[in-house]
Parts: C-alpha cells; sequence; structure tokens
C-alpha cells in the first residue's frame, strides 16, 4: 500500500506528492467490511400497518343481547375475533437498523480510504475555480470521483457551487461520509481541509 498521495495546484497545474503516516490494515478488515456494509444496508423503514385493540376509539354498541340467542357472549364488534376487528400482533410502523459499533465504523472507513491513497488527489487553490471548464482538464469523465468536502469552509463551498453539476462527480461532507460512498467511486478528490482530517501529512516534494 502506498505510503504517498497526488496533490494537484488547480491553477498551475504543479503536481507534488505528499507523504502519510502509515495506516496499519487489519487482518480481518475484509471481514469488518462485509460487516459493516451489510448493516447500513439492512436499515430501512417498515411503512406497514394494523389497528391493534387500543387503537380503536370505541368499541361501538353491543352487537347482540347478553342472553338467549346461543352465542358467545360479545361487548364489542371491534374484538381480534371479528371480521373487520382489531389485529393481533400486527406490523406496526418502525425502523429497522442493526447497531454497529461507532469505533468499527470509524476504523474500517479510515482504512478504506488508505486502500485508496493510490486513487486520490489533494486539490490545491480551489478557491480560485471561476467556471467549470478549469477544472474539466483535470477530470477524467469516464470515470467517477468522490469530491469530499468541508461544509465549514467558505473555500471548499465555493468549489461545490462551482462544479457541482460535473457528471460522475459526488459531493459529500467528511462528517457525513459512509463506506458506501467510497465504494461506488473509482477515485477519490479531497480537499486540504478534508485531508487533514483523515491523514496526517509528514512532508512535501515536488515529483
Amino acid at each position: 500500500m502506498s505510503n504517498t498521495i497526488l496533490s494537484l495546484d488547480l491553477i498551475s497545474g504543479d503536481k507534488q506528492s505528499v507523504n502519510i503516516t502509515e495506516c496499519q490494515v487489519d487482518k480481518n478488515f475484509s471481514g469488518n467490511l462485509f460487516l459493516a456494509y451489510q448493516n447500513k444496508k439492512k436499515t430501512r423503514q417498515v411503512f406497514s400497518s394494523t389497528k391493534c385493540r387500543s387503537d380503536f376509539t370505541s368499541g361501538g354498541s353491543k352487537p347482540f343481547r347478553q342472553k338467549g340467542t346461543g352465542r358467545a357472549r360479545a361487548g364489542t364488534s371491534r374484538s381480534p375475533l371479528k371480521v373487520g376487528g382489531a389485529v393481533i400482533f400486527g406490523p406496526k410502523y418502525r425502523n429497522v437498523k442493526r447497531k454497529t459499533n461507532s469505533k468499527l465504523m470509524s476504523s474500517t472507513l479510515q482504512q478504506l480510504l488508505a486502500l485508496y491513497i493510490d486513487r486520490s488527489e489533494i486539490f490545491q487553490n480551489i478557491e480560485c475555480i471561476k467556471k467549470v471548464k478549469d477544472i474539466l482538464p483535470r477530470l477524467n469523465l469516464s470515470c467517477s470521483y468522490l469530491c469530499i468536502i468541508d461544509t465549514t469552509s467558505p473555500n471548499d463551498i465555493h468549489f461545490f457551487t462551482k462544479v457541482k453539476n460535473i457528471p460522475n462527480l459526488y459531493f459529500n461532507s467528511a462528517n457525513s461520509l459512509c463506506i458506501e460512498d467510497v465504494l461506488r467511486v473509482d477515485n477519490i478528490i479531497y480537499t486540504p481541509n478534508t485531508f487533514s482530517k483523515f491523514f496526517n501529512s509528514k512532508e512535501r516534494h515536488d515529483d
């Protein structure tokens, strides 16, 4: 696994290599990645809902008299024993979610990003981008990109507003980044602010 990432100046076109601290990949990384992805995939909302006995506002009138009919006594037509009445143990609206340890999720995401280092870049001087044509020569439109931005940085927001309509270029903030976002793209783009949140750079030298 490489310990260097390419840093690209969008104005001058100069390329530099940035050394990062080595990120160890666990032996059971594949299993942890599968577990985290599947648990996230199982998250869903169940919209089917039925009325139980307590959901009825009233029991209605007594369907027939207490004695003399030969039938079992009944005081309401909303009983679960009646057609059109309540449902016993029926489905209710709920959120289905599998709990995953937060440290496992963050560690797995960090290791996954480290494996993508060879296909990652840091874009410098993003605040100088004025039009889409300024960045198109730096991208291969046949590949998909994930740009990780910092929503608290004015420069990152400026960059997002200028290039958000480019096809195959997806955006997400560093705080809401998830494993599915990384797995579905070919390359990753960092801004200087977001790169420092995930990795510690050691030094920089020209290619």
